[in-house]
């Protein structure tokens, strides 16, 4: 592959912040930062072109990356070169074929199954015998991850609903919690126009911001992020958990629960498949 003096590479940085501020989630905005400085990095002098791209495609197979993971990559590579040519840095032409260049089918990729009642006990059952015997600050992390997968089987929120929601999203109306209009379609309606949490999501909620107060010693927390990470002396962070932290949850009760290869989406399909007998709607 010949060389070339650097075309985007120049511009990198304000290309790049160009690409960010075109995307609302705070996650996406990382993930595509980190994708698109990585392909930058190790194609090096290489002027970007679909050729170039297309080999970068195949070095991440070989690297044995999911397909979902690979198109995300691909789809920041593609937005990095629209940037470029609108900031003159690469002709639109080569841009355009960059975009051309396909993902890939995720055929062989392992279908969600959602749990059964009995399999959703042991679960939880997990987390709880994890509980440190003492009511101190050292269990303010199970009653976090029992709220977060409460989230994912009661309203079948994504891991970035449930990383990025905050106190300020969930509104007290006379002594129920609601989430926001945009979050609505996940909840239960119980046959009035209130689409409210189903009770033991809300229990699991509150067990959590209590714990939180009797570790810090302060109030009940009513402002900001909603989860937090937390070391393993019990000390809550600043910042919200990452998506992949919530993906590591998951892994480690069902692994405790003896439960083969759970990921959220498996816990997501599980509020698909139960909702409907709960009168829920799903679009």
């Amino acid at each position: 592959m010949p060389k070339h003096p650097a075309a985007p590479s120049q511009h990198a940085d304000r290309i790049i912040q160009a690409v960010l501020k075109t995307l609302d989630n705070p996650h996406s905005k990382r993930a595509y930062e980190r994708h698109m400085r990585a392909f930058l990095d190790e194609i090096g002098e290489h002027v970007i072109s679909k050729a170039v791209v297309q080999e970068y495609a195949k070095r991440l197979q070989r690297r044995k990356l999911s397909a979902s993971l690979i198109n995300q990559k691909l789809s920041a590579i593609r937005a990095l070169a629209q940037h470029a040519a609108k900031a003159g840095a690469l002709e639109q032409h080569i841009a355009n074929g960059v975009k051309a260049v396909p993902g890939l089918r995720a055929k062989s990729e392992r279908t969600a199954k959602p749990l059964t009642k009995q399999q959703v006990s042991r679960l939880f059952a997990a987390v709880e015998r994890t509980m440190p015997e003492r009511s101190d600050h050292r269990r303010v992390k199970q009653f976090r991850d029992l709220a977060v997968l409460a989230l994912h089987i009661g309203c079948g929120l994504w891991r970035s609903e449930i990383a990025s929601l905050t106190y300020e999203q969930i509104r007290l109306w006379s002594g129920v919690m609601h989430l926001p209009d945009e979050l609505k379609p996940l909840l239960l309606n119980l046959g009035s126009r209130r689409e409210v949490m189903p009770d033991w999501v809300q229990v699991r909620l509150e067990d959590y911001r209590h714990a939180i107060k009797r570790g810090t010693g302060g109030p009940l927390p009513t402002k900001g992020i909603v989860f937090h990470p937390i070391t393993k002396g019990g000390e809550v962070q600043r910042g919200e958990m990452t998506e992949q932290a919530i993906s590591n949850i998951v892994a480690e009760y069902a692994d405790a629960a003896g439960l083969e290869s759970v990921t959220p989406t498996d816990l997501r399909q599980t509020f698909v498949k139960s909702a409907p007998k709960l009168g829920t709607p799903l679009r």
